[in-house]
């Protein structure tokens, strides 16, 4: 029997893949990202989020000061959660998914620090 397919698995190992290969993407920690099936903002196919908190626990917003989770994998904290719409994702082509994953990814900053990079903003 086949076993099922993990998501972050695979996409772990793709991402330490694209890490060592390209090096627009050298800065990635596979470890430190989450995917998630979800809802995403509006109509994107895929959204991804920051998980960067100050030293009070909070991040700066444009409504204030709001508290971001802490999400941990085993010991490592997580720095970057990116939710993928599964029906998306279904019927989509192996193309389609790839592009996707890799325009969320770049929206990563460089210094891979939680937060995401202001000059690679939509």
């Amino acid at each position: 029997m086949t076993p099922p397919a993990d998501l972050n698995r695979d996409l772990t190992r793709f991402i330490r893949r694209l890490a060592k290969l390209e090096p627009t993407f050298a800065h990635l920690r596979a470890s430190r990202i989450l995917f998630v099936a979800g809802e995403s903002r509006r109509r994107s196919l895929a959204t991804i989020r920051g998980l960067a908190n100050d030293a009070t626990g909070k991040r700066a917003s444009h409504d204030g000061l709001t508290r971001r989770p802490l999400i941990r994998v085993g010991s490592r904290r997580i720095l970057y959660w990116i939710s993928l719409r599964p029906l998306f994702f279904r019927a989509s082509t192996p193309r389609e998914r790839l592009r996707t994953i890799l325009h969320e990814l770049f929206h990563i900053s460089p210094s891979f620090d939680g937060t995401l990079a202001r000059d690679r903003r939509h």
